[in-house]
């Protein structure tokens, strides 16, 4: 699927491509997802002994919370996920749906004061839990030099997988793009290990990079740090959450921003027309598609309808 807002008008070639890494470059479905999940039921059943069956929750209820915004730390939320099932804010996935809708971006601090603000949990206890699962015992010590205190196993990490080709980044050169960054939630250490993943170790084509240790989305100073580094003429960012297409909304509002940047977003099948009514000027499958559609785009061409592309 390539869709392109049909009302985006003429646009200049874009020549700065800025990603997100996390379900654009990296399946993280399999590590932060998986990971999420583990800390929850590890918070719920081993600390708070409440039983393993109530301490589930899904992707379908992570998606939830990520197309709401305010949650690309994944630690905020297994925080929030596991807060809203110990006290019994939420019983069940409709009810964890609907607090995530009405979160509207505002995170885990809305979540905790609004649902469960007199339960004693320690934010900096599941955070070392979660990051221990996601690590796994050996890379932990690899990459952090520490040893895991509540999880020996090993690490969700090791199934992460690259979600582009080898010859990707040429392929964008190819159709104008002259320049990359990255804006990311992750910190310089889960980076260093997704280029990795990427076959990007050694050297990398990306002339600015933001962590999650610098700003986080949708934080519009981010894009503003962006272009002032990488001189767009046109750009376009690639990201699949909800708080990746406020960061290019937010920028639009902004007096300190004059270059045009287009919001490209991957959703997960049943985020498509929620990101479509939010704003989003390009919907695609995966990154794969965005070579494609950066000649669609400056072709003039538009693809309406899913499946047309």
């Amino acid at each position: 699927m390539i869709w392109i807002r049909e009302d985006i008008g003429p646009q200049r070639p874009v020549d700065v491509v800025i990603f997100d890494v996390d379900g654009v470059l990296i399946d993280d479905t399999v590590s932060y997802y998986a990971a999420v999940k583990a800390t929850v039921s590890y918070v719920v059943s081993e600390l708070h002994h409440i039983p393993l069956a109530q301490a589930a929750v899904t992707d379908a209820d992570i998606v939830a919370f990520k197309a709401a915004g305010g949650f690309n730390d994944d630690w905020d939320l297994a925080y929030a996920l596991s807060g809203l099932i110990i006290s019994g804010a939420a019983r069940d996935a409709a009810e964890l749906a609907r607090i995530a809708g009405e979160s509207a971006s505002r995170g885990r601090g809305w979540v905790q004061q609004t649902c469960f603000p007199d339960l004693d949990l320690d934010y900096a206890r599941v955070r070392q839990i979660g990051v221990e699962h996601y690590w796994g015992a050996d890379r932990l010590r690899e990459y952090l030099g520490r040893r895991p205190e509540y999880y020996a196993g090993a690490g969700f990490v090791r199934l992460e997988r690259s979600l582009i080709p080898p010859d990707y980044f040429e392929r964008l050169w190819g159709v104008g793009v002259r320049r990359f960054g990255i804006i990311t939630g992750r910190d310089e250490v889960e980076l260093r290990s997704a280029f990795a993943t990427l076959g990007l170790a050694h050297a990398h084509p990306f002339d600015f990079i933001l962590d999650a240790g610098t700003l986080r989305k949708p934080d519009p100073l981010a894009l503003v740090r962006a272009f002032e580094a990488l001189e767009p003429a046109s750009a376009l960012y690639l990201g699949d959450t909800g708080d990746g297409l406020r960061l290019v909304l937010h920028d639009r509002q902004s007096p300190q921003v004059t270059v045009p940047c287009l919001a490209a977003m991957i959703p997960k099948p049943s985020q498509a027309e929620i990101f479509r009514q939010a704003g989003a000027d390009v919907l695609l499958d995966s990154a794969d598609e965005l070579p494609a559609t950066l000649n669609r785009i400056a072709a003039g061409r538009r693809c309406p309808a899913d499946g047309e592309g």
